[in-house]
C-alpha cells in the first residue's frame, strides 16, 4: 500500500468538488497544495471545507522564493509566512521548500534555520533550472545532506529531478538515486520524463521513458508519494484517475488513506 498525493495549486479552487469526489472514491490520500503568492485570503476557506489531509508546498523560484540568496531574505519571509498560514489552517505537518538557485547551500541552511518551523522539508532539484543561467542548490546528495544536517530537517526525493541532475553531473542514475535514498526521504515526488535530459518536464506516465517500475521498487511500503505529472487542463482533474490506476499497477498495491487531516 502507499499514500498517493494529488498536486494542486491553491488557486485551483475549481477542482475542489472533483477532488472531494476522487477522495471519496479512494483515489488519493492527501492533497499537496502549492501556495500561490497572494492567494491565501481568497481561497483558504474553500480548502478548509475539505475533510482531506494536506501537505503544503511553498512558493518556489518562479514565484519569487530563493532561499540560496541573502538579498532575497525579506521576500522569502513573506512567501514562507503564507505557506505556513496554509499549513496552520489545514493542519498540515509538512511544508516543502525548494533550496534555491545561483546561491549557496550555506545560505539556504541559514534561512531555513531563521524560518524556524519544524514542518519544513527540503526537495532535491535538477542542476539546471528552467531558465537561462539558473543553477540549483540541492541538486546532489551531498548538498541535501549538508542542509539536512545544518537544519535538522528531512527531505522529499523527487525522482525526476534526481535523474536530470545525474545527467548534469555525468553520474549513473541508479547510484545517484541510491545516495539520495540513503538519506531516508520522508516523502517522494514521481512523474515520467526522459533519461537523457537535464531538464525535468513532469511528463504523464507512459509519455516519457523513465523506468518507473525501478523507481517504485525503491520506495518502501506505506510511503507518501505525490503524483507530479503535468495536467493537460489545469481547470480539471482530467486523467488523474488513470494515473493513479497506473501507479497502483506499478506498486501492486492500493492507495491507503489517513484517518485524520495530516498526511503522516
Amino acid at each position: 500500500m502507499f499514500k498517493a498525493g494529488l498536486k494542486l495549486f491553491s488557486t485551483n479552487t475549481e477542482c475542489i468538488e472533483q477532488a472531494s469526489d476522487f477522495y471519496e472514491k479512494g483515489l488519493f490520500s492527501y492533497i499537496e497544495l502549492y501556495s500561490v503568492p497572494d492567494s491565501y485570503t481568497k481561497t483558504i476557506n474553500l480548502w478548509k471545507s475539505l475533510d482531506i489531509p494536506f501537505v503544503i508546498h511553498a512558493a518556489h523560484y518562479g514565484a519569487g522564493m530563493n532561499l540560496a540568496i541573502k538579498e532575497n531574505y525579506e521576500k522569502n519571509q513573506v512567501l514562507a509566512k503564507e505557506a505556513f498560514s496554509f499549513a496552520d489552517e489545514l493542519n498540515a505537518d509538512k511544508v516543502i521548500f525548494h533550496t534555491g538557485v545561483n546561491g549557496t547551500k550555506e545560505e539556504t541552511a541559514r534561512q531555513i534555520n531563521l524560518l524556524a518551523d519544524p514542518r519544513i522539508i527540503i526537495e532535491n532539484k535538477p542542476y539546471l533550472g528552467n531558465g537561462e543561467n539558473l543553477f540549483c542548490v540541492g541538486s546532489n546528495p551531498q548538498e541535501i545532506e549538508f542542509i539536512m544536517n545544518e537544519t535538522q530537517r528531512g527531505f522529499c526525493l523527487d525522482f525526476g529531478h534526481a535523474v536530470c541532475a545525474a545527467n548534469s553531473f555525468k553520474k549513473d542514475v541508479n547510484e545517484f538515486l541510491a545516495s539520495f535514498l540513503s538519506l531516508k526521504p520522508l516523502m517522494y515526488h514521481i512523474s515520467d520524463g526522459f533519461y537523457d535530459s537535464e531538464y525535468d518536464t513532469h511528463e504523464k506516465f507512459g509519455e516519457g521513458n523513465f523506468h518507473l517500475s525501478s523507481f517504485v521498487s525503491m520506495i518502501e511500503k506505506d510511503s507518501i508519494i505525490t503524483n507530479e505529472c503535468k495536467r493537460r487542463n489545469y481547470l480539471s482533474l482530467e486523467g488523474f484517475e488513470e494515473e493513479i490506476k497506473f501507479l497502483q499497477t506499478l506498486f501492486g498495491r492500493t492507495v491507503t488513506q489517513a484517518n485524520n487531516r495530516t498526511a503522516k
